[in-house]
């Protein structure tokens, strides 16, 4: 079904070529031939021959673009599968010249963690230090873990000889 689609199409074209080049065409061609003769030029080539030519050269240039895409695309594959050992040269095609870094990237896994550690150990170490330096209002007022339990046990002691 294709085949038949594709061979009317080229039988379509090939008459109105043959249209062309036997109507309007071979007339305009007969004067340019004739004024390119007094002027010492040579005469066009016909009408089939520069569409042949045509033809040959966009054929040509489909090849060599083909071509070069396919190249680009193994040199691609090549580069993405690791093939060399070397630091992976990079290609005229914008891309970047080194291999991309292997792994996670310095301190991301920890970052915010470490941050907050350092952070409750430096508060942790300023309440100790709050907590052995004597000042004024800490030596009338006991404080830490034992002032709060030595205060807690003479209420709780009373409450229990009362009941």
């Amino acid at each position: 079904m294709l085949a038949d689609k594709l061979t009317r199409e080229v039988n379509e074209l090939q008459s109105k070529i043959k249209g062309l080049s036997e109507g309007e065409y071979a007339a305009a061609k007969l004067d340019v031939d004739r004024l390119r003769k007094e002027l010492g030029q040579s005469p066009l080539p016909s009408l089939q021959a520069t569409i042949e030519e045509k033809s040959v050269q966009y054929l040509k240039d489909l090849r060599t673009q083909l071509e070069a895409s396919a190249a680009q695309a193994s040199k691609r594959s090549a580069a993405d599968d690791g093939g060399g050992g070397g630091g992976g040269g990079g290609g005229g095609d914008g891309q970047p010249g080194a291999k991309r870094p292997r792994g996670r990237p310095k301190g991301s896994k920890n970052g915010k963690k470490a941050k907050a550690a350092v952070d409750a150990a430096t508060a942790a170490a300023a309440a100790a230090d709050a907590a052995l330096t004597p000042t004024a209002s800490s030596a009338a007022a006991p404080t830490g873990p034992a002032a709060t339990t030595a205060l807690r046990a003479p209420a709780l002691g009373s409450a229990d000889g009362a009941a």
